[in-house]
């Protein structure tokens, strides 16, 4: 019977710390938050007319998903028409042909929420029309998550988002060079 100990208490021993050391690396893992998110999106430009923006969250905020996005193009040109879509998976569940003009371009607002098992806001695109890519200075993915909605005569949105929720609000901005 000596002989058989090893044999029954080094699984067990191996078990219990495979137990452990699972529990710790669980619950050592620090939430993903939506200042996080800043470090996760993932922004991709299409190199040719019309402009095509499109955006991706790489995970979902554990600190709750609530407020108004805005996707703002730096540009002296302004487009003649705007086509946002948010999906999930292959269902559309948002759609606006809005856009408004900035103190330095022109901006798409848009929810971002959770209803039930979807997340409006994490993946979409938007279309401008009459619009080259090369006409692109600069973008600027503006994310909030409180809710709380500017009014779409904000000339600075990054100026008004600070002011309004300095907090729960922060400003991506990439050059064109760099999509």
């Amino acid at each position: 019977m000596k002989g058989n100990k090893t044999v029954i208490f080094l699984p067990l021993a191996v078990m219990a710390m495979l137990f452990v050391f699972g529990y710790i690396s669980m619950s050592g893992t620090g939430g993903f938050t939506n200042t996080d998110l800043e470090d996760n999106l993932e922004l991709s430009m299409q190199p040719e007319a019309p402009l095509q923006l499109s955006w991706q969250w790489g995970s979902f905020p554990e600190d709750g998903i609530a407020g108004h996005d805005y996707v703002e193009i730096i540009s002296d040109s302004e487009p003649e028409s705007a086509a946002l879509e948010l999906t999930h998976g292959d269902e559309t569940l948002y759609e606006s042909s809005s856009w408004f003009e900035t103190e330095d371009g022109f901006a798409v607002a848009f929810p971002t929420y959770t209803d039930g098992e979807q997340i409006i806001g994490a993946l979409g695109q938007v279309e401008f029309g009459g619009m080259d890519p090369d006409v692109v200075e600069e973008i600027r993915y503006h994310h909030t998550w409180a809710d709380a909605e500017l009014e779409e005569d904000s000339p600075d949105l990054e100026t008004e988002l600070s002011d309004m929720l300095p907090a729960n609000s922060w400003t991506k901005q990439i050059s064109a060079e760099e999509l």
